[in-house]
């Protein structure tokens, strides 16, 4: 289906009962029917009888855009597309990937050369049928950047399934153009099952921040991948030889804990981390605090890097979760969006450090 068009009278009065749905906008929606409303009518009364009316698209774009489902700020990743190609045939591999989304996906694709990298926009629509019928279509942009390599192409767009697709389909329109095999590299511990190794590769990437300085970590969460178990280890068997009696089996009770998250001060250093580590856990998202190393009254910013697939620690991704400003000494101000120009150059301070991490526990290998 893909969107939706209709929505029933149930929906459409739940959704103009809703707090954000004023008399204002009630007003202007029976304006639409050529019925003038007077401010004093009882808001459900109103619902009702609109929710009884016929309702077409417009009506239905209207509410949704009213009280629908935002798009909440999403990770970066960055995957590298390891291959000679001119910039003239990755336009070309862009060209055929945005025909082939706008045919099968419906999707709006735009692409333009600033400098000498590629930008990217992707507007789609995504659905998901368990929310109420007004919060169900959710629009979304997909901003990605093509940034020449020594050998190869930089790619750099939101972490989530779109940007796989739109990766993917790139991938196999090079592959068809130029008849050279793609390899996609990307920052992940999947090769690296040593928990004690996927621990330190974050305990070492924040602290590799060029020329940033590392305040606090303030979250850190933990998984545990969860090991089969021989069933002689469930059972404690007590044989009773001198009397005719079935053989007894007791069961003990298992407990597996997978997953454990740690919110506080000094986190990383905490005798409960510590503990988990040596249990077999290791840290799969950190949340830290970081100032710029050189410069006095530096902003704290509130960064965070996670690798979605938990057990294969793969789909790394990071963000600016925000920035405390410099009030005075000791003293910052409550968190807001970090600036697009601040918020850029540290997202490619965090790849440049967890590329150089990666490479080290590689070497070390």
């Amino acid at each position: 289906m893909g969107s939706l068009y209709y929505a029933s009278d149930k929906a459409m009065f739940d959704a103009l009962t809703q707090r954000k749905v004023t008399i204002a906008h009630l007003r202007e929606l029976f304006l639409s029917r050529g019925i003038i409303i007077s401010p004093d009518t009882n808001k459900e009364f109103l619902a009702r009888q609109f929710s009884s009316f016929f309702h077409d698209y417009a009506d239905f774009q209207k509410l949704s855009i009213l009280i629908g489902a935002h798009s909440a700020r999403e990770r970066t990743t960055n995957i590298n597309l390891k291959v000679v190609l001119s910039k003239q045939k990755l336009l070309e591999s862009l060209e055929s990937t945005k025909e082939m989304l706008e045919d099968k996906h419906q999707d709006s694709v735009d692409y333009w050369v600033e400098g000498d990298a590629i930008l990217c926009t992707v507007r789609y629509t995504k659905t998901d049928y368990g929310q109420s019928e007004f919060r169900q279509v959710v629009q979304k942009d997909a901003q990605i950047k093509f940034e020449p390599t020594t050998d190869g192409w930089k790619v750099t767009g939101p972490m989530n399934d779109k940007f796989k697709v739109v990766s993917a389909a790139l991938q196999s329109q090079i592959e068809t153009l130029t008849d050279e095999k793609v390899s996609v590299v990307d920052i992940s511990l999947a090769s690296f099952p040593d928990s004690s190794l996927r621990s330190k590769f974050f305990r070492q990437m924040i602290y590799a921040l060029p020329k940033m300085k590392v305040l606090d970590v303030i979250d850190v969460a933990t998984y545990n991948p969860v090991k089969d178990i021989d069933d002689d280890m469930l059972e404690d068997e007590f044989d009773s030889s001198d009397v005719d009696e079935p053989e007894i089996k007791e069961t003990k009770a298992i407990t597996r804990i997978s997953k454990a998250q740690l919110r506080g001060q000094g986190v990383l250093e905490s005798e409960q981390l510590l503990s988990l580590e040596a249990n077999g856990f290791y840290i799969w998202k950190i949340l830290w605090h970081a100032v710029d190393e050189n410069q006095f009254d530096s902003d704290v910013y509130v960064l965070e890097s996670q690798f979605g697939k938990q057990s294969e620690c793969a789909d790394f991704s990071y963000i600016v979760k925000g920035v405390m400003r410099y009030q005075s000494v000791g003293e910052y101000g409550a968190r807001i969006k970090a600036n697009p120009v601040d918020e850029e150059r540290i997202k490619k301070l965090i790849v440049k450090a967890a590329e150089s991490t990666l490479a080290a526990i590689t070497k070390g290998k």
